[in-house]
């Protein structure tokens, strides 16, 4: 509390120096705020987790101003500027956290971490947004589509978003049990390029509505149509909330992940900042282990070349990975039996020479 009262009157002094009553809220609030927020950090010492303190006593000097929910503006039937929310949750004060933090792991002293997305947190993400609307959003329902069907298939986003209709056909497996074909492949002036994937169900969760990246495809196409273009289109909401779809423009990352995070955390997801676009990949390899899939399958399943490569997606979060390229010796190991040996000079060599304590 201590911190949030000197932070708070840190603000009031900022805002007092440039003519502009903190205890009064305007439709230009947010952008002051954004720049206190720029102000107040570059006066930080790296390493130092200064954003989240910032965060906490601005969320409560507006709480107490009666401000509430997302930030929003636009304007009435007569043209007047309208503004309604809580500045904190704005897009600039968004804006200006992101960068502190790209610039901490730029100067290689913070790794912007990445978790992976849990099919507990697609249930509850269902759960929130989709079970039980009287209409379904289509652009929560496509969202929640690309994140499972990018943790089935271990796709990367910029795969993912590359999927169009006409990629997609349904198909049976050897049981005759409902699968998707998604065929990327895109053909060059010489050769053909891409893979072809087959979308099943997970062992043990098949047939749950929540977290079936099957019934959530197929339910998906349902919503969408049938029209050619892509498979998870962009999107955008006029200032009335009206949802327009754009088959023929690929989904932005940018966009789907500040929605996506949006959304998690109202579901009750703690931490949804920490979600990524890779964050759909690395849950899918997480998965797999956790349901007896040997790392030889996986690793070949997403397509890596190293174990090393495959094995960082087991950890928590990817700051190891960010750290060095090994995370482990066990990867260092499996890779030197693979390259047949290592060479003194290497990152390979110095990892098992520091954590095994033997020459490699």
């Amino acid at each position: 509390m201590e911190k949030h009262t000197s932070l708070s009157k840190d603000f009031e002094e900022f805002s007092r120096a440039r003519g502009v009553d903190p205890k009064v809220v305007t439709s230009v609030s947010d952008a002051h705020l954004a720049n206190f927020y720029h102000a107040r950090l570059r006066g930080f010492v790296l390493m130092e987790s200064t954003q989240k303190a910032i965060s906490a006593a601005m969320t409560d000097y507006f709480s107490a101003l009666k401000c509430v929910g997302r930030w929003q503006t636009g304007r009435d039937a007569d043209g007047h500027v309208t503004f309604s929310g809580h500045p904190n949750k704005s897009d600039a004060v968004d804006a200006v956290k992101r960068n502190h933090l790209k610039a901490l792991a730029t100067r290689g002293c913070v790794v912007m971490p990445v978790d992976p997305f849990e099919v507990g947190q697609a249930a509850a993400y269902y759960d929130e947004h989709i079970s039980g609307s009287a209409a379904i959003d289509p652009e929560k329902l496509g969202d929640l589509c690309l994140s499972l069907l990018s943790m089935n298939l271990l796709l990367r986003f910029d795969e993912a978003s590359k999927i169009k209709r006409e990629h997609v056909r349904r198909s049976r497996d050897p049981l005759g049990s409902l699968t998707f074909m998604v065929d990327i492949r895109e053909i060059t002036k010489n050769s053909l390029h891409g893979h072809r994937y087959r979308l099943e169900s997970w062992p043990g969760i098949a047939g749950d509505p929540r977290v079936d990246p099957v019934l959530i495809l197929g339910a998906h196409l349902l919503v969408r149509g049938e029209k050619p273009g892509y498979l998870f289109g962009a999107s955008h909401r006029d200032r009335r909330g009206n949802l327009f779809m754009n088959a023929e423009k690929k989904m932005d990352a940018d966009a789907l992940m500040k929605r996506f995070r949006a959304d998690l955390t109202a579901a009750g997801v703690d931490l949804a900042d920490w979600m990524g676009t890779h964050s759909f990949k690395r849950g899918g390899v997480q998965l797999l282990k956790q349901l007896g899939v040997d790392d030889a399958a996986i690793k070949e399943h997403g397509r890596w070349s190293t174990m090393a490569a495959y094995f960082a997606y087991l950890a928590v979060c990817n700051r190891l990975e960010k750290r060095r390229m090994y995370a482990s010796p066990m990867a260092a190991l499996v890779d030197v039996f693979q390259q047949g040996g290592a060479t003194a000079g290497t990152e390979i060599h110095a990892l098992l020479v520091e954590m095994m304590g033997k020459t490699a």
